[in-house]
């Protein structure tokens, strides 16, 4: 997901115009910028209010961070590709869920449902794995 106005409102779920400094680390992650959650925790803190990000403040936010190449890409489907038991491409929300909280980097399980409510899940409850990393990184 690259487009910075669909990141945005996917995050701004009160439609108020505005994300929160919660929800930037995430946000810009879907960017395919590389951040950590102290480097998210400084941008946030950068900006006049940061709990009411706005779109222009996000997108200016996201041509600053480093990105993500496609080697880390592959790499991340490659770690997915590791727990694919059937080699299907495909793992199960619940399986997607776990490995995410679980690779070092601290997300939380609200921000991984919220990046599965974009990814598309079959009638099994699976998602395919290349494409939920493309969803988490750009």
């Amino acid at each position: 997901m690259s487009d910075p106005a669909s990141v945005f409102e996917l995050f701004d779920k009160d439609g108020d115009g505005f994300i929160t400094g919660e929800e930037l680390g995430l946000a810009l992650r879907c960017l395919g910028c590389v951040v950590s959650n102290k480097e998210t925790e400084q941008l946030a803190a950068s900006l006049p209010d940061p709990d009411h990000i706005s779109l222009q403040q996000l997108q200016q936010l996201a041509i600053n961070a480093p990105r993500c190449d496609a080697s880390s890409e592959n790499d991340l489907i490659e770690a997915f590709r590791v727990f694919d038991k059937d080699e299907s491409g495909l793992l199960s929300e619940n399986d997607i869920r776990n490995i995410v909280t679980l690779m070092g980097e601290s997300v939380t399980v609200e921000d991984v449902n919220m990046l599965l409510s974009a990814a598309k899940v079959d009638e099994h409850g699976r998602v395919k794995y290349s494409d939920f990393v493309k969803t988490f990184i750009r």
